[in-house]
């Protein structure tokens, strides 16, 4: 199977506590190699067009972008581009070495690089709460390496979601109507659209990444170890016949 995009919570954990975060308060929660391998197997996953890896701040579980990393080269999984934000607020040599990690395997594939990420969030909130400037210029060794400036944090793209809700910010709503989608042939072939998946800490299926911890359990279409993209997608009758 080939997805068009994926994305990974790999950990609750923050290490910031920003007042326009969607996601809201942060959990001690991560993601394991486990739930990744069962998912991309019982999928059987062929190729990604993009991979993310988010959090929380997925630098505080750089181990599983690391073993995710494994795992495609050993499954053989190709991927096209990738994308990773970070608050770079301490310094984690762990983590330098999974995107390097991630960028010579994709590198080994169907890559394009100029759609890849690693971007730095220089918000007023991350600011204010200190960020290793040292660290950053580090991070931006890698051509890849992106810094979202102040002016890209306009309030009225804010999703008013977690805490930016119960803080009056934002004006954007969470999208209620995300589904995963299927296109089934003439041929009996029934392949993903261009849905996105995005598969929580928990091992939950979300077909939506901007929503808080609790719209997640609330919208959460399966289990990400037992439930299959193409079954959920039809048992929701979400099949276009081509």
């Amino acid at each position: 199977m080939y997805i068009d995009n994926l994305y990974f919570e790999v950990t609750r954990r923050c290490n910031m506590k920003c007042s326009h975060c969607l996601r809201g308060c942060a959990q001690k929660v991560d993601l394991t190699i486990d739930v990744v391998d069962r998912f991309l197997r019982l999928n059987e996953v062929t190729s990604i067009g993009r991979i993310g890896f988010s959090g929380g701040e997925p630098s505080l579980n750089s181990r599983v972008i690391r073993e995710t990393v494994a795992l495609l080269e050993r499954l053989r999984i190709g991927i096209g581009s990738f994308d990773i934000t970070t608050n770079a607020k301490s310094k984690n040599l762990d983590f330098f070495l999974a995107v390097a990690e991630l960028f010579a395997y994709a590198n080994s594939s169907y890559f394009e690089e100029e759609s890849s990420e690693l971007s730095i969030s220089r918000s007023y909130w991350h600011a204010e709460q200190g960020q290793d400037e040292s660290w950053i210029d580090t991070l931006k060794a890698f051509r890849f390496t992106r810094e979202r400036r102040f002016l890209e944090y306009d309030p009225r793209f804010i999703i008013s979601d977690g805490r930016a809700k119960r803080n009056g910010l934002g004006s954007r709503k969470a999208n209620q109507k995300a589904t995963i989608g299927a296109n089934r042939y003439r041929d009996g072939r029934v392949e993903l659209d261009e849905s996105m998946i995005y598969i929580n800490a928990l091992g939950q299926i979300c077909a939506d990444c901007d929503y808080s911890y609790a719209t997640q359990k609330r919208f959460a279409l399966g289990d990400a170890t037992k439930d299959r993209l193409i079954d959920i997608a039809v048992n929701h009758g979400n099949v276009n016949d081509l």
